[in-house]
Order: structure tokens, then sequence, then C-alpha cells
């Protein structure tokens, strides 16, 4: 998001999406378009410049701090002013990269930013997996019983989006102890 569209044109064209991970660049001119941008789209990583009409930079960030939206941001501006920085930094940006800048660096940036959003990813996904088995477990050890309500309760409360009235087949494998597994465990 920056108001000056060559600085947009240039980085789109030189930053190989491919290589980020990156499949789908958004613009926006100004801070009022890339706050509706940011709500319907939910970009993982975001450039954003400070200055711009309607809306600054500043005020992006404080929109996305606000309504907890989970992106990896960045300041690309030519602020140098520390109070910008401080506000960066308390609203949570991952870097501050100041106009005229390095292809070199940005591209190193948004690299690290890419990372931090597939940790997150990772680090998400193995403690949805992680409730989802204790949940079962749970279940299958009959601790709650044949109450559809408890049942319920308990998904709704660990934020699974099962039923507890639905058909449900669990499956159970068995493999012999062998040293190398037991040792691993």
């Amino acid at each position: 998001c920056d108001d000056d569209i060559s600085t947009v044109d240039v980085i789109q064209s030189q930053i190989r999406g491919e290589e980020l991970g990156i499949s789908v660049f958004l613009r926006a001119y100004n801070g009022e378009v890339a706050k509706e941008i940011i709500a319907r789209e939910q970009p993982e990583l975001i450039l954003c410049d400070i200055g711009m009409p309607k809306c600054n930079g500043i005020q992006v960030l404080k929109y996305i701090f606000e309504n907890q939206i989970e992106t990896e941001f960045a300041f690309l501006t030519c602020h140098e002013d520390f109070e910008y920085a401080k506000a960066a930094l308390q609203y949570g940006a991952s870097n501050y990269i100041t106009k005229p800048f390095e292809m070199e660096e940005l591209r190193i940036a948004l690299q690290q930013m890419a990372a931090k959003v597939r940790h997150k990813k990772r680090s998400r996904q193995a403690q949805q997996d992680s409730t989802l088995n204790n949940v079962l477990r749970q279940i299958s050890d009959g601790m709650y019983g044949t109450d559809k309500q408890a049942v319920h309760a308990l998904l709704r409360r660990n934020g699974l989006q099962l039923k507890a009235d639905s058909s449900w087949r669990m499956v159970v494998s068995s493999t012999d102890l062998t040293d190398g597994v037991r040792e691993a465990w």
C-alpha cells in the first residue's frame, strides 16, 4: 500500500512471489482502500507506506492491531521519525524499511516475514491437532458418557467444528514396540 504508484509497480515487478510463496499481490494506493482490502482478503504479508491520503500507514497498522488480524506487517517509508518507528513497534510491525531502499533489503525482509507466517501456521496446526487428539481421547475414554450437551460443550470450548450428534468413526492402529520405536517414545 503506497500512494506512489511507481513504487508499487517496481516492487511487484522485482519481487518473485513464487520464491516467497506469494500467490497474489494486492494493491492499495491509500489507507482506506488498504483497510477494505485487508478486511476482505486477510493478506498474510503487508508492505505499507506511512504518508498516504485519507488514512496513513500508522492508522492502517492500528486497524490491524485493534481487529486482531493475523498478518506480518512492514513499513516501507521515507519517514525516519522516531515517533513513527515507536508506533510501528507498539502495534506489532515486523520491519521498518526506509526509502530509498535496496531491493535486496526488501527481499530479505519479505523472506523473514514469510518464514514467520509459515512458522505460525505450523504451530497453529500442531496446537489444533493436539487439541483434537486430546478431546477425542476424552470422548472415547467415556469421560463425558453419552451426554450430547456435555460433548457439544467440550467441542465448542476447544474451538472444534465437530458436532456431538454426528456419526463418527474411530480408527485404532497398533504396532509392535520395536526397540527403535520404544526409544523414540
